[in-house]
């Protein structure tokens, strides 16, 4: 059974902390569970919960609960337990229990007991706030006058709506994909066609002709794979970074994929290829080379640095490279990056390019992501910041 170490309350009351002889990483499994459910959902859901630890949680959202309760009571005011939400959930590190395991013949040894640090946190949604400002406005609405009171629950309700804004905010992650943030500003369309009744059908073949030609020419060195769509007509434009391969001698490869192509999509295809001049700023093809060289075994560091020094060699302004999963083969997945120069990701004028690949290795997946910044681009097509070359 997991060990209560001693409670107190934090956030003026609306949270309630726990000390629990458990390791964090199987506390956030459970917290995880009940962030952002109601408080009733989330008593439900850690009683019917097979772990140990969501006992211990389940006290301490219940303290979390009355602390609410005990507040509103010292404030004169009425609290809706329905209405109470999780707002914050955190699990921390604690301290450590030295204990010494008894062994015979003098064979005891030392070793360690993990605690966690359990934050539990309610709020009153922020619907239920703004009625009951309200009704403290009607209240005061016919003793003070209509226009004193009106202000007073304007500038109530404005406070409560900044209050729950701010803690949404505050639990909620601000990443984006920097194509799509892009897109439409100075990033195009990667399929250009228009459809009312085959959207679906015409969506779906483009995905699946994507994934086709990826895993055929993989060993091309693809980086996209743009479609265009005209009554009949299918123009497939591929850029790649080893034409040859993808060509053949006099031509020939590139023509049994446009009759593989056509036999499959029923359709007249024209097959462009478009030759990426320099690999090494291409952030799809950076995060490929570093997956198939973990494949290779080769070491994580190795390639990554290797990876930075070539685009940054070439002339890009900064580059950002992550790599997570079971690192060189170790029990436990970590996260591992790298970054050199600029990247600034919030920027839409800034060329900022998106790679991700996978490398399947003996012990495990392990992700590769990769962002290249390669200066300013605007819609208008000048670059302020051109790459050297």
């Amino acid at each position: 059974m997991a060990t209560v170490m001693g409670a107190q309350s934090e956030i003026e009351g609306l949270a309630q902390a726990r000390y629990v002889r458990v390791s964090p990483q199987k506390a956030r499994l459970v917290v995880d569970l009940i962030r952002g459910q109601r408080a009733e959902d989330a008593l439900q859901t850690l009683r019917f919960t097979k772990k140990r630890v969501a006992r211990e949680i389940e006290k301490t959202l219940r303290s979390a609960i009355a602390n609410a309760e005990r507040k509103a009571d010292d404030a004169g005011e009425s609290l809706d337990v329905d209405a109470l939400y999780v707002t914050s959930c955190c699990v921390n590190e604690g301290p450590r229990w030295k204990r010494m395991r008894p062994a015979p013949m003098g064979r005891g040894f030392r070793y360690q007991k993990r605690t966690s640090h359990i934050v539990v946190g309610v709020a009153e949604h922020h619907r239920a706030a703004a009625d009951r400002v309200a009704a403290a406005a009607a209240e005061a609405e016919a003793s003070k006058g209509v226009k004193g009171a009106v202000r007073k629950a304007r500038k109530a309700i404005e406070k409560s709506a900044k209050e729950v804004k701010k803690k949404e905010e505050a639990s909620l992650g601000q990443k984006t994909h920097p194509y799509g943030f892009r897109l439409g500003y100075n990033k195009g369309w990667k399929s250009r066609w228009f459809a009312k009744r085959e959207y679906a059908d015409l969506l779906h073949e483009d995905v699946v002709l994507r994934k086709q030609l990826k895993d055929r020419l993989r060993s091309a060195g693809v980086d996209t794979i743009e479609i265009e769509r005209a009554a009949n007509k299918l123009v497939v434009r591929i850029h790649t970074a080893r034409p040859g391969i993808i060509i053949g001698r006099k031509g020939s490869e590139i023509d049994k994929l446009k009759n593989e192509v056509q036999k499959r999509t029923k359709r007249e295809v024209h097959i462009d290829i478009q030759e990426v001049h320099r690999p090494e700023l291409n952030a799809q093809l950076v995060a490929e080379s570093i997956a198939l060289q973990l494949e290779k075994r080769v070491a994580f560091r190795r390639a990554m640095r290797k990876a930075v020094d070539s685009a940054l060699r070439f002339g890009c302004k900064g580059i950002k490279v992550r790599v997570a999963g079971r690192l060189n083969g170790a029990e436990i997945a970590r996260k591992e990056w790298y970054l050199q120069g600029r990247l600034p990701l919030q920027n839409l004028s800034a060329d900022i390019d998106f790679g991700f690949a996978q490398a399947y290795t003996t012990y495990g997946v392990i992700g590769v992501k990769c962002w290249v910044y390669r200066g300013e681009n605007r819609p208008d097509g000048l670059q302020l910041e051109a790459p050297r070359a």
